[in-house]
């Protein structure tokens, strides 16, 4: 039985109620009208689907992967959609169509790496590559090896796309890390590459520790052959020349014969042979465009110059290979045609732009001809081609900061320079030209922070370590530079200069003085007339307490070809040589003479209390 306020509380339910359906028609229609009630639903199912499948949510790159690839739920539909088609594409045999299905598949999901092997496979395939297909199969080699770079699927595919179409150089990056466990399929492609590109020295050893190599196709004994004949044992020679010289006679070995001999006879410097196996080679339409820049660089080392020169301006065959683009560039720069090595590049840039390297030989060339508003076209254009594969705009923006610079535009050159860190470069040795440079024209610290950004690729690496040292350095960060110049010595404890920036470090700090002197004694014994290591084996003599070694030394230095660092160092080294000597006056009279801006601060504070305790008064503003 219901309460007085049971019924007081139906009441408002029901006023509520009518309240809704006479004020709102909507609510009314909802309720009364089934088909706008359904449409009404779909709508909200429509939004809420859109809200949940539109905003790029997803994470599709490994953690700490960068560049970060973000898609939304319908870009991951659309890609799986796109990857049926694909494959059943591929399985009737529409290759150009696959392919094209394929890359729309990795517009919706760059990160997808199953889809890009695919897409690479697929490009492996082909028999006739254009430029533009050899271009995005190298980019996409490189994608799925930074995605993932243990993983020996995406490095075993980038090595058969490579191998497939030609593409020498890339081969051997691939490869040469993993030399030690290829198969014998990628050893004979490693092989193969490594004599295209004239690197025959450690092709003894492959054939070595892969004897099943020759089994893999009739052209590996050639090589093998030809090897014997310039580069193997004495006592192989005669028998690699025999079976080379049988081999180019038999119409099955006859192309390749003489193309291993070109190799043979570049290695002896013997013109004739080498002439006799390309006009063989021309007569049958298999000579090629390295085969003719490698006539003009031996004619070049044989004092042949101008017919060198002549052959050159002559030929008109383009390459075929960005490798084969890059070294015809470098032929003319030798042969001083650098006006024509810049068109030639301008030509060529379009159809081999997927290679970092021919941007940046175009960008040396023109900086050595000082057209500085030509390169900051360059590095607009450089940008344009920036890809999440084809990493340009940190050294484009670094090449137009250079210009402006140049140019006498301040404000333009740094405003590229600030640019330059936005877009993480990944390639070390680039990386440190930059810093370097940067370093030299005053920014020290954006030269740090590229180095930064450089560690997690090249941390391993000694030369990353010696670069940070030399940043340091120059940004007067003595911590920084004191631990990469021991991180540099642990990986690569023979290098003369890796030595000389730890020993440096040590004399600094004022620790571990016998292992400084040693280390100073080998930088001179390996350079005796570098005044800096002289004056640092003397520092190092004096904190062992050598000091009349270390005085003979210092004589024998000419005072008058000294720098101002190398001069302030050596007034250091006198100081301390007369404090040890109780020889007060003439240590402070040292002391006035340095410079303390050419000294780091662990220097400075030890040699300003060594200073106080002799008398002197604590020098201000010293940094």
């Amino acid at each position: 039985m219901k309460t007085p306020s049971d019924h007081s509380h139906d009441d408002f339910n029901d006023n509520l109620w009518s309240r809704l359906l006479e004020g709102s028609s909507l609510f009314r229609q909802s309720v009364y009208e089934r088909y706008f009630r359904f449409a009404l639903l779909l709508l909200i199912s429509i939004f809420v689907s859109l809200s949940v499948s539109l905003p790029k949510f997803w994470r599709t790159t490994p953690p700490g992967f960068s560049p970060v690839i973000r898609v939304s739920l319908f870009s991951l539909l659309q890609a799986k959609s796109l990857r049926r088609n694909a494959l059943k594409l591929e399985a009737e045999g529409k290759l150009d169509q696959a392919i094209v299905t394929w890359r729309q598949a990795l517009a919706n999901n760059l990160g997808d790496e199953e889809n890009g092997r695919h897409l690479l496979a697929a490009l492996a395939q082909l028999t006739s590559p254009t430029a533009e297909e050899t271009g995005l199969g190298t980019a996409q080699a490189g994608w799925l090896m930074q995605l993932n770079p243990s993983n020996r699927v995406n490095v075993d595919l980038a090595a058969r796309f490579f191998s497939r179409h030609h593409l020498d150089e890339y081969v051997v990056a691939t490869l040469e890390p993993i030399r030690n466990e290829l198969t014998d399929e990628q050893a004979g492609d490693l092989i193969k590459s490594l004599f295209h590109l004239g690197k025959v020295e450690e092709l003894g050893m492959l054939f070595r520790k892969y004897p099943g190599v020759v089994q893999i196709d009739d052209s590996i004994p050639l090589f093998q052959a030809a090897w014997q004949a310039a580069w193997g044992p004495p006592a192989t020679l005669w028998e690699g020349r025999r079976k080379l010289a049988a081999a180019q006679s038999k119409p099955s070995t006859r192309i390749v014969a003489n193309q291993l001999q070109l190799a043979v006879s570049l290695e002896t410097s013997d013109l004739r042979s080498y002439s006799e196996a390309l006009n063989l080679l021309k007569d049958y339409h298999a000579d090629r465009p390295l085969d003719h820049v490698r006539l003009w660089r031996l004619l070049m080392a044989l004092g042949q110059r101008s017919k060198a020169k002549e052959l050159a301006k002559s030929y008109s065959t383009p390459p075929t290979t960005y490798y084969e683009a890059r070294l015809m560039s470098e032929t003319f720069v030798g042969l001083d045609l650098k006006e024509y090595a810049v068109e030639f590049l301008e030509q060529n840039l379009q159809k081999f732009g997927y290679s970092p390297d021919l941007w940046r030989l175009q960008a040396d060339l023109l900086q050595r001809l000082e057209r500085w508003e030509d390169i900051r076209m360059l590095a607009v254009e450089m940008r344009a081609r920036q890809s999440s594969t084809l990493n340009l705009s940190a050294y484009a923006w670094y090449i137009e900061g250079l210009a402006s610079l140049k140019l006498n535009k301040l404000d333009d050159s740094k405003k590229a320079f600030n640019q330059i860190t936005l877009w993480p470069e990944t390639d070390p040795v680039v990386g440190y030209r930059m810093a370097d440079g940067l370093a030299k024209l005053g920014y020290p610290k954006l030269a740090g922070q590229i180095l930064a950004g450089l560690e997690r690729v090249a941390g391993g690496t000694a030369d990353y370590w010696f670069h940070l040292t030399s940043t340091a350095l120059e940004i007067r960060d003595f911590n920084i530079a004191a631990n990469a110049a021991a991180r540099a010595y642990a990986l690569q404890p023979d290098h003369p200069a890796v030595i000389q920036n730890y020993a440096a470090t040590l004399l600094t700090l004022r620790t571990n003085p016998t292992v400084a002197v040693q280390l100073t004694l080998r930088c001179l014994t390996a350079n005796p007339d570098n005044i800096s290591a002289k004056l640092n084996h003397v520092l190092a003599l004096i904190q062992n307490d050598r000091l009349t070694e270390a005085e003979a030394l210092l004589n024998e230095i000419p005072i008058a070809a000294l720098d101002g660092i190398q001069n302030s160092t050596r007034h250091l080294a006198m100081f301390e040589l007369y404090s040890r000597r109780n020889r007060a006056n003439e240590a402070l009279g040292e002391y006035s003479s340095i410079e303390p801006r050419f000294l780091y601060e662990p220097q400075l504070l030890w040699l300003d209390a060594s200073a106080r305790k002799l008398g002197a008064k604590p020098r201000q503003n010293y940094k």
